[in-house]
């Protein structure tokens, strides 16, 4: 059992504003606990990136690509990943999104990380599209799920019970652990009572996205 004090996280995430988003409270809360964490990803922005260090975490910036599809770009980053895990040599690895889970986990396989946690916020394209592309990759993907996500010191974090439920047929033998989104601070996100006399329902707005699939 390795001492909360003592313990080296390191997350590994595509981009430098997705981790501020999403991430850097919960990296906060566990460097708190007594951690070290170390943040891996690509910077797109000095001021991101001076963010996460100011937070006191230690940033490495990685050349990953969130869309590339170059052969040769994926296996330099998967070389650059293994690098860096056997030098930094931490305790745990957080995996954030579909490519970091698959790339980091190989790379922990191939370094002997002993415990990897992925976060996987949604099986993405190859899982939802029925486009060729997607057909061709999904066994791919599938098979390489069932090599590096089961096992010791191996853990799967969902979103939705859907997920949780593919996840499981792809790995039968896979932890999956279901949490329900990143979370919101309720101390920055309240509603606001209105002093009138209206009794009229709330009006709630969802600003989101609409993909294809």
């Amino acid at each position: 059992m390795i001492p909360p004090s003592q313990c080296k996280i390191l997350y590994l995430v595509t981009e430098d504003w997705y981790f501020c988003l999403h991430w850097l409270s919960l990296a906060t809360a566990a460097r708190q606990a007594g951690h070290e964490v170390v943040v891996a990803v690509r910077v797109n922005s000095e001021l991101e990136a001076e963010r996460i260090r100011r937070a006191g975490f230690e940033l490495v910036p990685i050349g990953m690509r969130r869309r590339s599809a170059s052969p040769w770009q994926e296996l330099k980053t998967c070389i650059e990943l293994v690098g860096l895990y056997r030098r930094l040599r931490p305790d745990v690895v957080h995996h954030v999104a579909l490519k970091p889970v698959l790339y980091g986990s190989l790379a922990a396989w191939l370094a002997r990380t002993p415990v990897v946690v992925n976060a996987i916020t949604g099986m993405g394209f190859v899982f939802s599209s029925d486009r060729r592309l997607a057909r061709i990759m999904r066994p791919i993907v599938t098979l390489s799920f069932r090599l590096l996500l089961g096992g010791r010191g191996r853990r799967s974090v969902v979103q939705n019970s859907d997920d949780k439920g593919l996840l499981k047929k792809v790995v039968p033998t896979a932890e999956v652990g279901l949490i329900r989104g990143v979370g919101v601070d309720p101390r920055k996100y309240r509603p606001r009572v209105s002093t009138g006399r209206s009794r009229a329902p709330p009006i709630v707005v969802l600003p989101a996205r609409m993909l294809w699939d």
